[in-house]
């Protein structure tokens, strides 16, 4: 009797298991939550960017960046890697001094492309 229990409750594991599994390829689980890369040489740009455009959560690199408005004017950049620096925004570009770089935000807002080639995706 012990042993019938032990099997029916074997047998309902491997079903959820496989259950869970159901229409997903292994490429799936990987791209859950990253955008697919864009390409940056046909993308038009924004040329006018408010910082309520570029505000909040990004994917960047290896994880998550953020943007956040200050009082000053200046926004708080924060990359993949937890670095910090500021920019502030003129004449349709953001420019970030601290790490040598320039922002352009695309028109559908989704996509920074730095002037160092890297590129954060909503």
């Amino acid at each position: 009797m012990f042993i019938r229990k032990m099997c029916y409750g074997f047998a309902a594991v491997i079903l959820v298991a496989s259950i869970q599994g159901c229409g997903k390829s292994d490429d799936s689980k990987a791209v859950v939550s990253t955008p697919a890369p864009v390409s940056t040489e046909t993308m038009k740009f924004s040329s006018v960017i408010q910082a309520e455009d570029m505000v909040g959560s990004w994917f960047a690199g290896s994880g998550q960046a953020t943007v956040e408005k200050q009082p000053d004017g200046y926004l708080k950049l924060t990359n993949d890697r937890k670095d910090v620096a500021h920019g502030k925004i003129e004449g349709g570009i953001m420019d970030c001094k601290e790490w040598s770089v320039t922002v352009q935000l695309s028109q559908d807002k989704k996509v920074l492309v730095w002037s160092n080639g890297s590129t954060w995706h909503r």
